[in-house]
């Protein structure tokens, strides 16, 4: 793998798109102090994941944004992208096979896992394949990623002001961790000698054995084995939970899933029972309902025969009561003939009245005569003593007159009140007869009880629905003619009365007019006036005339009102007749229909009877078969044209089948069917944790195993690598110092037990205790040994050196310089400098400008174009 090309675009002091080739094995990136040459080593630290603000020379993770100048503005991006080249050995190495263990973007384990602050998964198949994925790594830890399968990879980063950043493979997101393994993978590590910048080896120098430690297992190349491991203790971590997670749920669900067990199976043996107690029970229903049907039908015939000779007998019925309207039509004649007798004694009365008023034109004519001669006293007096006898057989009339009229007055009120009683019997009789079968069985409820009235109210209700009152219709009947005939006994009582106030009325007039008269003849006697009597005569006469024809106009009245009423009472005569004859007809009808309705009611109790019983079982049959209520109707509609299908012994031995599978049942008691599906939940879950927990084991058991051989391996090539670098760093510090001795030596501190890496380096010609009792020159050859036996012992693809040659003289700088040819044959090298011996190894130089204040451009130059 090479660098092919990095472009930064505001980035620190490169405002606009700079793009840097690197198409050969040493390129050199020079230019004077100040135009920010080292801010492209920076941009290769930055893009391949450097997170020390420190290190990238700010204070926060937006200083790398171009800050603008007096005459450029601020970006508000910072972006830099590095292009690599897998070249033709890489990837043929990479053919052939396709390992799941380091794929950064497609299925990477470590795209999945290793997130910052872990995962909380639960158990499940992911974790155990990625055991087994992460077993296949370690069966393969050579294998290269499968962007090794790829001719170029990018990888690009980008801040916004706003501090919003993004990583990138590819142009698809990516996180850091992805492309620290990817590097990893390529011997590129994270805090070792990719980018290293002036006095960096100096620092790891002047760091402690234990701090040292971590760059040197980047150094021998074992930080990828490191990061493996560090994912399977993670995940060996995450089992380990994970099963005491699932041992604690068996724990608890294990006497529960016992408990439930037992339940479902009294569950099963009781929908046994009741699926044998459902079937018999079907077979009893159906025979003991074609039983109640078969009695029901045959009743139900028997009924509808009577109904029929009830119809009949109701016509009959019927038509007496259409002939009874006729017969009462004679009613209407009996009103005629009470009012033609009040009309004959009103005229019989008037005329009495002008008899009596002829009387007295007579008397007063004699006495008017009398008066024509010379007036005598004699004869006033005397006819003043008539008068007052006169008003005393009025005041006798009148007395008794009262007295007749107290008596008709007493009838009356008898009348009255026998007409009132007969009304309220006919009323009571109505309100009887009209009375609703929920008020009749109201009132028995309240004589017989509740618990009597229950079993019987349907038939009850159907008998009373039923009932025709036919037996009091002669009662009614009677009691209306009888009230027909108080009516008119009170209509004839209140006529006298009438005629007895205006018989009083007229005796009143009488007696006024006699008093009157009294008074008169009382003053005739004190005058004795002599009065003219001839035209008052002749108006006696006129009056006299006038009631001699009123009175004969009176008498033909009455002879023609007499002979209407003779008439009548010869109709009603055979009225009565016809009525006698009507009631002895409908009599024997009501006897008979009385006799009809006895016997329906008997059947219509049984019928009841028989209704309810059927209504019970189909009661029953819901309530007992609750599968089985869909098809009652059917069997219902069936039942009636089917054979009895047992006999009667065998439906007693089946109903007591029924009963003890009912006691066997209940013995039991009620199981929830729940329970069968919480067991089954409860079952599967358990199942369940027990595979995991068989699966987790197992996984456990493979991640110990990887543990062990990473740990092995790590421990072996840091050995072995750590060897070949003691004696390559010896070798580079000889050849820079033209002598002396150094090496790198493990240690251990005796009291923490921490491994540690301790640095010594000895001139030649010196003795010295400790590597920082170095000149600062001395140092940086040290540190330029260094860096040069970690390239060679484990080379890695490409190196950024940036002004590792700042403190060496011409001599030494001649002598790295041959080191770095030697080296860049397998590793590629981009050196920032402004050394001339170093850049005369280069085979491209770019020289960094500042052509306008603070921001820097590019001028590149291949060296081959002048030799």
């Amino acid at each position: 793998m090479k660098i092919e090309s990095i472009k930064l675009q505001g980035f620190k002091s490169f405002r606009g798109e700079t793009i840097l080739s690197f198409n050969q094995n040493i390129t050199a990136v020079v230019g004077p102090n100040g135009v920010g040459k080292s801010n492209v080593a920076d941009a290769f630290r930055w893009v391949l994941g450097e997170q020390s603000v420190k290190t990238l020379r700010g204070r926060e993770s937006t200083d790398v944004i171009f800050a603008g100048t007096d005459k450029q503005s601020r970006l508000s991006r910072a972006l830099v992208e590095v292009k690599f080249k897998m070249e033709g050995d890489v990837l043929k190495k990479g053919e052939g096979s396709h390992p799941k263990g380091d794929q950064p973007l497609a299925g990477l384990d470590f795209a999945r896992d290793d997130r910052e602050g872990g995962r909380d998964d639960k158990v499940n198949g992911e974790e155990r394949q990625d055991v087994k994925e992460d077993s296949n790594e370690e069966a393969s830890p050579e294998d290269d990623s499968t962007l090794n399968q790829l001719a170029e990879v990018e990888i690009t980063r980008k801040i916004y002001s706003s501090g919003e950043a993004h990583y990138l493979i590819n142009n698809q997101e990516a996180r850091l961790l992805d492309i620290q393994l990817f590097l990893a993978g390529h011997n590129v590590g994270q805090k070792n000698y990719a980018v290293v910048g002036q006095g960096m080896i100096d620092e790891i120098l002047r760091l402690s054995p234990q701090d040292r430690l971590d760059f040197f297992y980047e150094a021998t190349g074992v930080k990828k084995y490191q990061i493996k491991l560090h994912k399977a203790g993670l995940k060996l971590t995450r089992s380990g939970e994970h099963l005491r997670e699932t041992e604690v749920l068996l724990k608890e669900i294990t006497p529960h899933k016992k408990y439930l067990a037992a339940q479902a199976e009294r569950y099963v043996r009781r929908k046994a029972i009741i699926d044998e107690l459902a079937e018999k029970q079907t077979k009893y229903y159906r025979t003991a309902f074609w039983e109640v049907e078969q009695a029901y039908q045959s009743k139900r015939g028997d009924f509808t025969n009577l109904e029929r000779e009830e119809v009949k007998i109701s016509e009959e019925i019927k038509g007496l009561e259409a002939e009874s309207a006729q017969i009462k039509k004679g009613t209407e004649g009996r009103e005629q003939y009470q009012e033609t007798s009040r009309e004959l004694k009103q005229k019989e009365y008037e005329r009495e009245r002008l008899r009596s008023k002829l009387q007295d034109l007579s008397r007063q004519k004699e006495l008017r005569l009398e008066e024509q001669g010379n007036f005598d006293a004699a004869f006033l007096y005397r006819r003043t003593a008539e008068v007052k006898d006169l008003l005393n057989q009025l005041e006798a009339e009148l007395n008794e007159l009262k007295s007749t009229a107290s008596e008709s007055a007493a009838r009356s009120q008898a009348k009255a009140q026998e007409l009132a009683l007969v009304k309220s019997k006919i009323d009571q009789f109505k309100d009887t007869s009209t009375l609703s079968p929920e008020a009749l069985v109201a009132q028995l409820q309240e004589i017989l009880g509740l618990t009597q009235i229950a079993e019987l109210k349907k038939q009850i209700r159907a008998l009373i629905e039923s009932i025709e009152l036919s037996t009091g219709r002669s009662d009614l009947a009677d009691l209306r003619d009888r009230q027909n005939e108080l009516l008119a006994e009170s209509g004839d009582i209140s006529i006298q009365i009438k005629m007895l106030a205006e018989k009083e009325r007229l005796l009143r007039a009488e007696e006024r007019r006699y008093r009157e008269e009294s008074r008169d003849l009382e003053l005739k006697l004190k005058s004795q006036a002599n009065l003219p009597a001839g035209e008052w005569l002749q108006e006696v006469a006129s009056a006299e005339e006038a009631c001699n024809k009123q009175a004969d106009g009176l008498d033909l009245e009455i002879k023609g009102l007499m002979e209407r009423l003779n008439a009548w009472n010869k109709s009603e005569e055979e009225r009565q007749l016809k009525i006698y004859d009507w009631q002895r007809r409908y009599q024997e009808a009501s006897n008979q229909a009385k006799h009809l309705n006895e016997l329906l009611q008997a059947v219509k109790i049984e019928l009841a009877r028989l209704e309810f019983r059927r209504e019970q079982l189909a009661a029953e049959m819901a309530e007992n078969l609750p599968p089985q209520v869909m098809e009652l109707v059917k069997l219902q509609e069936q039942l009636a044209a089917e054979p009895l299908p047992i006999t009667p012994a065998d439906l007693r031995a089946l109903r007591g089948e029924v009963k003890k599978l009912k006691d066997e049942a209940a013995t039991l008691g009620e199981v929830d069917e729940a329970v069968v599906a919480e067991y089954q939940q409860v079952k599967t879950r358990y199942d369940f944790l027990t595979e995991q927990s068989t699966d987790l084991m197992a996984a456990i058991a493979t991640l110990s195993k990887i543990i062990r051989k990473l740990e092995k391996r790590i421990k072996h090539q840091f050995e072995e690598k750590f060897a070949v670098l003691n004696h390559q760093f010896d070798k580079y510090f000889k050849i820079l110092f033209s002598g002396g001795r150094a090496e790198i030596v493990q240690l251990e501190d005796p009291e923490t037990h921490e491994l540690g890496v301790e640095i010594s380096a000895i001139p030649p010609g010196k003795k010295i205790k400790h590597i920082m009792t170095l000149s600062g020159g001395e140092r940086s050859l040290v540190a330029a040994a260094l860096i040069c036996a970690i390239i060679s012992s484990t080379p890695p693809p490409f190196v950024i050196l940036d002004e590792i040659d700042a403190a060496l003289d011409e001599a030494n700088s001649n002598r790295l310089a041959d080191i770095l040819k030697g080296l860049a044959k397998d590793t590629q090298l981009i050196l920032i400098t402004h050394n001339r011996a170093i850049m005369e190894i280069a085979d491209v130089l770019y020289g960094v400008t500042m052509s306008s204040a603070g921001v820097s451009g590019l001028v590149g130059v291949r060296m081959e174009d002048y030799e």
